[in-house]
């Protein structure tokens, strides 16, 4: 299986992460995910870097998909790979589990640099860095 692409189980657990965000109309922004995407204890940088690549349309929110798509690249650098510069087409493919929240594949969007108003700005997809010692966890 494609390391890059998000589990139905990884999805759900994000669909509850991000509801516990308190999305406004289906959409979460900076201020909303900081706290939560801090968690990762990856740096700031590298978390804007995950921002740029997962907020797919660079209107700075995260619906849902675009939310699972920036769990998923944290949980990948926490545990050893190395963030494309271009998002892989299998983190773009929605699982096979109904499609909720879920967005038509679309193309490979390369990453764009995300403005940072302060130090640490951005945020982690769970709790602490500990969480993510097992492979594809995000609590």
């Amino acid at each position: 299986m494609d390391p890059w692409m998000i589990t139905p189980v990884e999805r759900a657990r994000h669909a509850e992460q991000f509801a516990s965000l308190s999305p406004a109309n289906g959409m979460v922004n900076g201020a909303q995910a900081k706290g939560f995407l801090m968690q990762s204890g990856l740096q700031p940088m590298v978390l804007a870097q995950i921002w740029g690549l997962a907020d797919l349309n660079g209107d700075g929110q995260m619906d849902l998909n675009e939310f699972s798509i920036a769990c998923k690249l944290i949980t990948m650098k926490l545990t050893g790979f190395e963030l494309p510069p271009q998002l892989p087409p299998s983190i773009l493919t929605p699982p096979q589990m109904g499609g909720v929240g879920m967005m038509p594949q679309q193309p490979v969007v390369a990453a764009a640099p995300m403005q940072m108003q302060q130090p640490g700005m951005m945020g982690e997809c769970t709790g602490s860095r500990a969480h993510y010692n097992a492979p594809l966890t995000v609590r």
